[in-house]
């Protein structure tokens, strides 16, 4: 089958959506190709129902795709994507340190191998798509909760990303040891009272391949009868 040439009003010379122009492939769907201020836009004639590739060159094609990928690109700049999240508790007499969040329950204090589950995540940012004029950027997403008794009275509870090494342990158990905070990547809520839900976002940052996880950090042992709820989660957007 031959390859036809359109524009946006003819059809091989046959002015569109005529006896003549129908004649040129009846009963198929003719894409017509036209320039505006230089870019490649489509739109669709319907002449029928059959497959449009019958009707494309690969001009055509590097078209289409070339637009696509522009709409794509513009699409998904600024969108948050979550890459991974966990979850834990503190509670009375934790004293102070880095707790790993994990999938509920009580968070696990740094480098303390235990058979508890915790959770972790192998990051490589470039295994995202490539997005024009764009990159990858991240943050930390951080919610706490209180009961009726205020953690300490003078105090900050931190949550934040971290990379961490290992694993490590001995018969029936494991355990991670945890760096520093990634730089950005803190959300503190200070002093924080009893009865209160709280939420808030860290500044964004850049990330290399390697493990990660997410971490609950108190400057203060907390109260006896104190228990306070954390979750965060770890985002992904392009700028």
């Amino acid at each position: 089958m031959s390859l036809i040439r359109f524009n946006a009003t003819h059809i091989n010379g046959k002015e569109l959506d005529t006896p003549e122009s129908k004649s040129v492939h009846p009963s198929r769907v003719q894409i017509i190709e036209e320039a505006a201020g230089g870019v490649a836009s489509i739109k669709v004639i319907n002449h029928g129902q059959n497959s449009i590739t019958d009707y494309l060159t690969v001009e055509d094609y590097t078209n289409i795709a070339a637009q696509g990928q522009a709409y794509a690109d513009v699409a998904v700049v600024g969108v948050q994507n979550t890459v991974f999240q966990a979850q834990g508790t503190l509670t009375a007499a934790d004293t102070a340190g880095q707790y790993q969040l994990g999938s509920g329950g009580a968070a696990r204090p740094e480098a303390t191998a235990s058979a508890s589950i915790f959770s972790y995540y192998h990051l490589d940012p470039s295994t995202y798509a490539s997005v024009s004029g764009a990159s990858p950027s991240y943050r930390v997403k951080a919610n706490m909760a209180t009961n009726s008794t205020a953690p300490f009275a003078t105090g900050n509870i931190t949550v934040y990303l971290v990379p961490v090494t290992g694993p490590t342990g001995g018969a029936g158990v494991l355990g991670l040891t945890l760096g520093a905070a990634v730089t950005n990547s803190t959300v503190t809520f200070a002093n924080p009272i009893a009865n209160r839900a709280v939420n808030d976002i860290s500044d964004t940052f850049q990330l290399s391949a390697g493990y990660y996880a997410l971490v609950v950090e108190t400057d203060t042992t907390i109260d006896a009868s104190a228990h306070l709820g954390v979750s965060a989660t770890l985002e992904m957007f392009y700028v």
